[in-house]
């Protein structure tokens, strides 16, 4: 990140007495309207069109010199801007005019209110505390299977004709007058301008450094490179084969599988899945169970069985489960 300075100006204040406005913070250490001074924790920042340069201020109109302290006065000024002192008394001394200053309105401010963002944090917290009561506490029930099902599945594959590739500069060996085209590759970030915010540092001494704070943008260019393709086989997902039921003893499908081998349009296994799942219900509890298939046989069709369930929803915590005596 690159500071760049932007020049030093005046802090303004206004007279919490007489009202004058955008008095400056370094050369008006008391009001020239009514002598008060200047209370440094009161100073802001002006808006640009009011910033006044600290090396390049002038006085407007006929300046008078302070009889007291010899500091120079704006000729409207009726109290030193130095050490507060009458000046009906001081002398004229020709100053270069300056144009006046434009009046600028005060900032509006802002009205408050509740955002969105409160409303979700209690709502999150509602559900925390339900989940939380839900998961910790538990009471004992009595369940019925009124269903069991199990399912089974065989994933077949088939050795098909595919493009493969890569790049160019890392060829398999064995492979012969592959196609070659450009192709990007990865991205390199180059230098791209900067991104500027104007700044504002109080100085402590009634003046304010203007800066701005730069950082570097970049953009992202593409790095071509040559790739690669050429003829291949390989082995993709074909189908699924899949059988159900409720009762015993479960069985796999059958795959259909009608020419095996290392040819084009083979067919092989390539992974088995199985699922058993037992459906209990009672006053108090109910809910779904997955098993192993052990397991799954010791649950009939209308057995009763002994659970824990939770204690707001009801649900059937599967690994409490015991035989109803």
């Amino acid at each position: 990140m690159t500071e760049r300075d932007l020049g030093t100006y005046q802090m303004l204040w206004d007279c919490p007495y007489c009202g004058t406005d955008k008095l400056l913070g370094l050369d008006h250490r008391h009001c020239p309207t009514c002598g008060a001074a200047q209370d440094e924790g009161t100073r802001y920042f002006p808006e640009e069109a009011d910033r006044v340069a600290v090396e390049d201020h002038r006085y407007q109109g006929a300046d008078l010199d302070c009889p007291s302290c010899s500091s120079p006065n704006a000729a409207i000024a009726k109290h030193c801007v130095n050490c507060g002192m009458a000046l009906a008394e001081a002398a004229a001394v020709e100053k270069v005019d300056a144009a006046p200053k434009a009046e600028t309105p005060p900032p509006k401010k802002k009205k408050g209110g509740m955002g969105c963002g409160t409303l979700f944090v209690v709502g999150l917290v509602l559900m925390g505390g339900y989940l939380l009561i839900n998961t910790c506490t538990s009471k004992d029930a009595v369940v019925t299977v009124t269903a069991r099902s199990w399912e089974r599945t065989i994933q077949v594959e088939q050795l098909r004709a595919v493009d493969e590739g890569g790049w160019c500069d890392a060829l398999p060996s064995g492979v012969q007058n592959p196609t070659r085209t450009q192709k990007v590759r990865s991205t390199d970030k180059v230098p791209d301008g900067e991104t500027c915010v104007q700044k504002q540092r109080d100085n402590g001494d009634g003046t304010f450094t203007a800066y701005e704070d730069c950082t570097p943008k970049f953009r992202s260019v593409d790095v071509m490179g040559e790739w690669c393709t050429w003829p291949g086989q390989a082995w993709r997902l074909s189908r699924n084969a899949q059988a159900s039921g409720t009762t015993e003893p479960p069985a796999w499908p059958d795959t259909g599988i009608s020419k095996e081998g290392e040819c084009l349009g083979c067919e092989r296994e390539s992974g088995r899945a199985e699922r058993y799942e037992v459906t209990l219900e009672g006053a108090e509890a109910s809910g779904t169970c997955d098993f192993a298939e052990g397991r799954w046989a010791n649950f009939p069709v209308g057995s009763r069985w002994t659970t824990e369930a939770s204690g707001l929803s009801g649900n059937v915590r599967c690994g409490t489960l015991r035989p109803k005596e």
